[in-house]
């Protein structure tokens, strides 16, 4: 899939930026409205595939009318909340929903990628730490830092 085709929302701000090198639509959710913003990167259709990891009530129910017909609401993080579903609507419109709180299997094939050159992890790394600083590098995950993108553990 080209990177031009794709819309990635959420609030961090460093996140978003990494992003957006990469040639992604982005929207920062507190400044703008999702339908509005898949308006203008899906001209022509609807998103066939949403994803979200904002576990935001609100931006779940948008995205019943956001993604296109017999597209894939995948829900990766927890809300916490009730939240209450057109199940009606999303039979109409063939709407498949897939939730996960993990991603069994993917590690290895993730490791082998990278270890292969496939991926580059250019920007996407924004702290190391050392072992003695485990503690350093968890707290930075309960802080939601906003400039924190993903953390490494260097052991040798």
């Amino acid at each position: 899939m080209r990177a031009d085709r794709i819309l990635v929302s959420g609030r961090r701000n460093a996140r978003l930026e990494a992003v957006k090198r990469l040639g992604v639509h982005v929207l920062d959710v507190r400044q703008g409205d999702l339908a509005d913003a898949a308006g203008e990167v899906f001209t022509q259709a609807a998103p066939e595939v949403l994803i979200d990891q904002t576990g935001d009530p609100d931006l779940l129910l948008a995205a019943m009318d956001i993604i296109a017909r017999q597209g894939t609401l995948f829900i990766y993080d927890f809300t916490g909340h009730d939240i209450p579903f057109n199940f009606g609507r999303m039979q109409l419109r063939e709407i498949t929903v897939k939730t996960s709180t993990g991603c069994p299997g993917t590690m290895e094939a993730a490791i082998a990628m990278i270890a292969a050159g496939q991926v580059d992890l250019t920007g996407a790394i924004s702290h190391t730490y050392r072992p003695a600083q485990m503690k350093e590098a968890y707290d930075i995950l309960s802080t939601k830092d906003p400039t924190h993108l993903k953390s490494v553990i260097e052991f040798n």
